[in-house]
């Protein structure tokens, strides 16, 4: 399966958070870009743009954010699967 990595910037464009997405997964930011949002296997995972997310390019901060930080992932209702056209 084909890997590609999201890169989000910050205002140095220095690199402030990479995630791993497939060529599947959709992904975008709020009107007013302070949301980031993707649909990932029928999941939607939003995150504030304000805070430190998830750089996958450094296993070890990964590690510590991942078991610091509560999941708050939530499965797509079948009206958002159809909305963003997200298979089954």
């Amino acid at each position: 399966m084909m890997r590609t990595r999201l890169l989000l910037l910050n205002d140095s464009l220095k690199t402030q958070a990479a995630l791993q997405l497939t060529a599947n997964d959709l992904y975008g930011f709020a009107d007013d870009g302070n949301k980031i949002y993707y649909v990932r296997d029928k999941y939607l995972s939003v995150f504030n743009n304000d805070v430190d997310l998830i750089d996958v390019s450094d296993f070890e901060s990964s590690i510590k954010k991942l078991q610091s930080v509560p999941s708050l992932t939530r499965k797509l209702s079948a009206e958002e699967r159809l909305r963003y056209s997200v298979p089954e």
